[in-house]
């Protein structure tokens, strides 16, 4: 994919930390405000260890 303009210069219109280098363009803001749907139906539930659930008492 070709991003330079016909003049060669690419222009990505970027926020960049100076404390931390975290680059940040429009799509990763557009990202950042999407709140994800909940799952209905389906409950987490941790799977079972050797530590946890096993039914065996010490």
């Amino acid at each position: 994919m070709d991003l330079e303009d016909e003049m060669g210069i690419i222009a990505i219109p970027v926020l960049h930390c100076l404390n931390c280098g975290e680059v940040v363009d429009p799509l990763i803001l557009e990202h950042r405000k999407r709140v994800p749907t909940p799952i209905m139906g389906r409950a987490r539930v941790a799977p079972k260890t050797a530590l946890t659930g096993s039914g065996v008492s010490s």
